[in-house]
């Protein structure tokens, strides 16, 4: 609707300045038509709302002078990122067309911003060409590269051990192979843009690689769907940012943050089902972030020694709690080492509240619990069920405690913590581990649950899943007593 809105007032101005224009008010006419900024807005509407074919159909209409010439030689690089991040976001489009069609974007703007340049150049009057990609384009295009994805799981692994890059930067045959995951041409475009960024001295800007743009390409390899070797390739591009650019001094913007480690986090939690060595790995940089903090009085930005401190934060815990939820599936031990983590973050946060340590409190919240509880139905074992209840009714309790704390209700959820209140996943997960229970009684504490939902308006409205898991329960029980 928001889209649909800015669509209508767009097309109400150009109805208005051409009704003003037949009435010879050409000072009234210019004064409600369109400008560039106009178009840049109702393109970024497009983009966040991924409407890829409205915006570059918008695009063209600029170029081709529909909207007036001003606008067509005003076009900016503004107007091209738009339409990239529209591709990058839309929905409805195949990862090979978006990663295809945002480079071909890219490849037009550098050609137009040459041309442009050599005109700015022979001028003289020291202006940079304003069609020159920066950081947010090139960020965009990486972006759009980060949706295909790998076939089949496939994908190479293009880093050794910690990271360290098997083939050297620059080989011709990198050069010349098209990547077929999207996230390899991302990385490439970050470490061409480093490259160029050196060559010009450290002075060009426009060209200067920064976090955003590394957030976007590890965003890419932990969603590439090329299984470990993606979370190598991711955690191989965070250590070169890190020990190879940004601690040697080749690029001070390059620096990893919370965001960067968290990408690879979830790199390793994504491939931990299949994949055994995948959520120790992710617990073991969760615990690099926490030693290389606890090193450093009070928690600083920076180490003592100028290293990159990066303080874990709730999502990295839930990261490392969501890959053990995932290994459960294949090692029901996995269940009770996220339960584990989930208990020192409660006691840590506990102790900080309470006045002890100077490490920031850490809370937990609902999707923490809610992995947890997903990881105890993963896993089958014989407590699964109670263990999933269990965790339910002391996440339930702690949201309770929130509401008197702060002198509401439960119901009144403007007075409690939002960031504890259980969700429908959150319940959905629990009578999925009682679904899977061969426990006597696990159907009617399932439908027990169901019932509580749909009475207490407290409570998330139960959804399909819900429904459909105490019906599993239920067969499974007519089936047991069929046997009997």
């Amino acid at each position: 609707s928001t889209v649909k809105s800015a669509r209508f007032i767009f097309d109400r101005m150009l109805t208005l300045a051409v009704e003003r224009r037949s009435t010879g008010d050409v000072g009234g006419a210019s004064d409600v038509r369109p400008t560039l900024i106009t178009c840049n807005a109702l393109l970024s509407c497009y983009a966040r709302a991924g409407m890829a074919h409205d915006a570059e159909a918008l695009l063209w209409s600029m170029q081709d002078g529909e909207l007036g010439e001003d606008v067509r030689d005003e076009i900016d690089s503004i107007s091209y990122q738009n339409v990239m991040l529209a591709y990058a976001r839309s929905g409805d489009l195949g990862g090979e067309i978006v990663a295809d069609k945002v480079e071909e974007l890219l490849m037009e703007l550098e050609e137009k911003a040459r041309v442009e340049e050599e005109v700015v150049t022979d001028r003289g009057d020291g202006k940079r060409s304003r069609l020159a990609p920066n950081a947010f384009v090139y960020a965009a295009v990486m972006e759009g590269y980060g949706r295909l994805k790998a076939r089949r799981g496939g994908g190479r692994n293009r880093h050794g051990r910690r990271g360290l890059a098997t083939n050297p930067e620059g080989e011709d045959e990198e050069r010349n192979r098209k990547p077929d995951v999207g996230a390899e041409r991302a990385e490439n475009l970050l470490r061409s843009l480093q490259s160029r960024y050196e060559s010009s001295g450290m002075v060009d800007d426009r060209v200067r690689p920064n976090g955003v743009q590394l957030n976007a390409v590890l965003n890419a390899w932990a969603e590439s769907d090329a299984g470990p070797d993606g979370a190598r390739n991711a955690e191989g591009v965070l250590e070169w940012a890190r020990d190879d650019v940004w601690s040697k001094g080749r690029n001070d913007y390059l620096r990893p943050d919370a965001v960067a480690y968290n990408a690879v986090l979830n790199a390793w939690a994504r491939c931990a089902e299949y994949d055994e060595g995948a959520a120790t790995r992710a617990e073991e940089i969760l615990r690099d972030m926490e030693d290389a903090a606890n090193e450093n009085e009070g928690w600083a930005d920076d180490g003592n020694d100028g290293a990159i401190v990066v303080r874990p934060n709730v999502i990295s815990y839930s990261s490392v709690i969501n890959a053990y939820a995932k290994r459960a599936r294949q090692d029901p031990s996995a269940a009770r080492r996220a339960e584990e983590i989930l208990t020192e973050l409660e006691d840590g946060y506990l102790n900080r509240f309470n006045g002890g340590g100077d490490a920031p409190a850490i809370k937990p919240n609902v999707r923490t619990y809610t992995s947890v509880i997903d990881a105890h139905a993963n896993s089958r074992s014989s407590t699964a069920a109670d263990d999933a209840v269990r965790l339910l009714r002391r996440l339930v309790d702690l949201y309770d405690r929130s509401c008197r704390s702060r002198g509401g209700t439960a119901g009144g959820r403007s007075e409690c913590d939002p960031d504890l209140r259980p969700t429908v996943q959150t319940y959905s997960a629990t009578l999925a581990a009682l679904s899977k229970s061969d426990e006597i009684d696990a159907a009617v504490r399932a439908e027990s649950i169901l019932m509580e939902m749909e009475r207490d308006r407290r409570l998330p409205h139960p959804n399909v899943r819900c429904y459909n898991a105490v019906l599993d329960a239920l067969a499974k029980r007519a089936s047991d007593e069929e046997g009997a």
